[in-house]
């Protein structure tokens, strides 16, 4: 019965890829704002540095965001800069995806119809799953055409635009009944939770071109970060940056060189570092006979090397696409205590946060921090703070290989443990300061050791090379 079920689900999946690639000159006629001349030029000095195509298109379209945020800046009112951010998100979108571009069109205008007719009260629901659904369809498909390969595809924007799009449809939904969140409980952690939600509510859906344009915002399309709503429409309208001292003159910019630089210099070291080193260190060498076959210890420290040089192709991603956001005047935050401008509210990733945390909750905090803001806002918030349906839509979200799953699946164990140890024995070493500091650097060195060694399944994919590294 078993293999008559599975030669069903065979069939039937060979049939959607069939339907899928029969119908694939929908995208490839769609495709309205192509440039055959920027298109052929890349394709001529990729092969000079040794990238693909499509890689090198990617990471030269991350750096052009930088100075098209200057130019996005400079634009005199919302309207001119929702007109840029749409254009050139789209003209990006279509030159690095191609006919695959057109996923993301069908995902944002079917979520569009859905938040315009639907009731409110299933309204945000039924986007949420309708997003995820289309985003788990995806990863299905991608993985049965190319098991265990990768490919730049239009999977990375999808999973972005499930975030904008789930995020915003509840943003909505809070905003229709903005009257039931500001009146007070006799539960101030709910009280808390309606509180945030109020900050981001909206009470009408965007027009066409304020949707489309924060969509498809050139300077999050391809890596993020995927921020709310209101923080990209008080950008542009400028309310972002008032304070209680604000005349009624135009509110301006703050500065922030500073801030753009050290993102965009963090970003290109990580960059340098991952095409120095993984030509000759790539991370298939993780399940490597020769790997293996070493000692314990020298292939833990082998295998920790390895996850940190892959690392860094999403460091340098996440820091570029920081930078530009902020250079574009997004994720201002107001001044600190000493008077500088706080420019962190679109930060997707805190390197030394993540490299050197104590516990796995620094971990979690610190890694893809626009993510988990869209786990527990929208998903554990909204789910009388389920974490094993946090893990499930997150595990879901990243895709249906086995080693997601092992990934994902150990970490509410894993985090329970750590817990207990630190209510049981944390307080056994704070009784000076040289104790305390030394057990510090003890609990950096564990934790890296634990959470390198729970993410190897996530890396490798497949149960087989899985297991056999574990």
């Amino acid at each position: 019965m078993s293999e008559s079920l599975l030669a069903n689900v065979k069939n039937w999946a060979d049939l959607f890829v069939d339907f899928c690639s029969r119908n694939e000159w929908i995208g490839s006629d769609s495709l309205f704002m192509l440039t055959p001349s920027f298109n052929s030029k890349v394709d001529e000095y990729s092969g000079v540095i040794g990238m693909d195509s499509a890689s090198f298109k990617y990471v030269l379209m991350l750096l052009t965001t930088y100075p098209l945020a200057v130019i996005f800046s400079k634009l005199p009112n919302p309207l001119f800069k929702n007109v840029f951010s749409l254009v050139v998100g789209l003209w990006m979108m279509q030159n690095i995806f191609l006919g695959q571009w057109i996923h993301s069109l069908i995902t944002s205008v079917i979520s569009y119809i859905l938040m315009l007719t639907l009731p409110n009260r299933i309204m945000p629901q039924t986007v949420f799953v309708f997003l995820l659904s289309y985003l788990s369809a995806s990863h299905i498909y991608c993985m049965y055409v190319n098991y265990m390969g990768w490919t730049l595809d239009f999977t990375g924007p999808q999973m972005l635009i499930t975030m904008k799009l789930s995020m915003l449809a509840y943003n909505i939904y809070d905003g229709r009944r903005i009257e039931q969140l500001q009146t007070p409980t006799k539960n101030p952690k709910k009280d808390s939770v309606n509180k945030q939600r109020m900050k981001f509510a909206i009470k009408t859906v965007p027009n066409p071109l304020q949707y489309f344009a924060y969509t498809y915002c050139f300077a999050t399309v391809l890596a993020g970060p995927a921020f709310e709503y209101k923080g990209y429409v008080d950008a542009l309208t400028g309310e972002a940056y008032r304070t209680k001292t604000s005349n009624g003159g135009k509110l301006r910019i703050p500065p922030r060189a500073g801030p753009v630089l050290k993102k965009l210099t963090m970003g290109l070291l990580c960059v340098v570092i991952f095409q120095v080193f993984t030509p000759h260190f790539p991370i298939g060498l993780i399940a490597a006979p020769e790997t293996i076959a070493m000692p314990f210890i020298p292939r833990y420290v082998f295998i920790w090397f390895l996850l940190l040089v892959v690392r860094m192709k999403y460091y340098f991603a996440w820091k570029v696409t920081d930078g530009s956001a902020v250079l574009c005047g997004f994720g201002y935050e107001g001044k600190d205590e000493d008077g500088k401008h706080r420019w962190n509210g679109v930060e997707t990733m805190d390197i030394l946060g993540f490299e050197f945390a104590e516990n796995m909750t620094g971990n979690t905090r610190s890694w893809n921090k626009m993510a988990q803001n869209w786990l527990e806002g929208y998903v554990y918030s909204r789910t009388n703070n389920s974490l094993t349906a946090t893990y499930f839509v997150s595990a879901f979200w990243h895709g249906f290989y086995p080693g997601y799953y092992f990934f994902f699946m150990s970490l509410p164990l894993a985090q329970q443990t750590l817990r207990v140890a630190r209510k049981n024995i944390s307080p056994h070493f704070m009784t000076n300061p040289t104790v305390s500091s030394v057990y510090k650097y003890f609990c950096v060195a564990l934790n890296s050791v634990v959470v390198n060694y729970m993410v190897i399944p996530f890396q490798m994919l497949s149960f087989e090379r899985g297991t056999l590294v574990w």
